[in-house]
């Protein structure tokens, strides 16, 4: 089902450029999933594990990898927006039923809003750091 499925909807702030979401290959886990999100867009990937839990009944969960830095908030909130669009598209296709856009939207706002105070933090030393930087650089 997931080879075959295809998501096309238009993008919020061209609706002339269009996110496709489709099935690219099958891999030892499962499907893997493209997504463009405009014509001009690179490709993302993500995976469509499928695990088993009893003879008629599977599991189907998206990896869409990990980030190289799980200490930073902002990696991890980059990190976690790659999924919901391919969670949904995942939902949609098994459960039969049409690509609910304001499922994304409540997954991606919930987990802006969990990191926020993190990645706050994380500017606010930026910033300091630079300041730092800046000031020693003009003292020379």
């Amino acid at each position: 089902m997931l080879m075959d499925a295809r998501t096309t909807m238009p993008r919020r702030d061209d609706a002339k450029e269009m996110i496709k979401i489709w099935g690219a290959a099958r891999t030892s886990k499962g499907v893997r999933l493209n997504m463009k999100y405009a014509s001009w867009a690179g490709t993302q990937e993500c995976e469509a594990v499928i695990t088993v839990i009893k003879p008629q009944e599977s599991r189907v969960v998206a990896d869409c990898g990990k980030v190289t830095n799980p200490d930073s908030a902002l990696s991890r909130t980059q990190d976690g927006l790659r999924a919901p669009m391919f969670e949904e598209h995942i939902a949609a296709t098994l459960n039969k039923r049409p690509f609910n856009r304001g499922n994304v939207t409540a997954k991606e706002s919930a987990l802006v809003m969990k990191n926020l105070p993190a990645m706050q933090g994380e500017a606010l030393q930026m910033a300091a750091d630079e300041a730092k930087l800046r000031a020693a650089a003009g003292r020379r």
